[in-house]
């Protein structure tokens, strides 16, 4: 994470978007998905419809171990948006995984 991230969430500043999404990432990638299952929710409290951070939040859920949840998750953004491919991806491979 950047000094300029830290200060700004230490201070209670506003976090933009792509430093969030980057937060998002590196946490998921460092194998917290606690902390990104949180704070996607809390995104997601305020922009409902954020499908890029949902996904995050899928794949979170099925790297703690709830598959089921993921699935859901990736159905729902299928629904929303059937030519969204990463969700697409997400759908297919967690599934397979769950019921091969």
């Amino acid at each position: 994470m950047n000094e300029k991230l830290k200060k700004d969430i230490s201070a209670g500043k506003t976090v933009e978007r792509a430093e969030m999404l980057m937060l998002l990432q590196a946490a998921l990638q460092a194998g917290e998905p606690n902390f990104v299952r949180l704070l996607a929710e809390d995104w997601l409290n305020a922009y409902p419809y954020d499908l890029t951070v949902e996904l995050i939040r899928a794949k979170a859920y099925f790297k703690n171990g709830t598959a089921e949840k993921a699935i859901k998750i990736a159905a729902r953004l299928v629904e929303l948006d059937p030519e969204y491919v990463e969700a697409q991806d997400l759908l297919a491979s967690t599934a397979r995984r769950v019921k091969p």
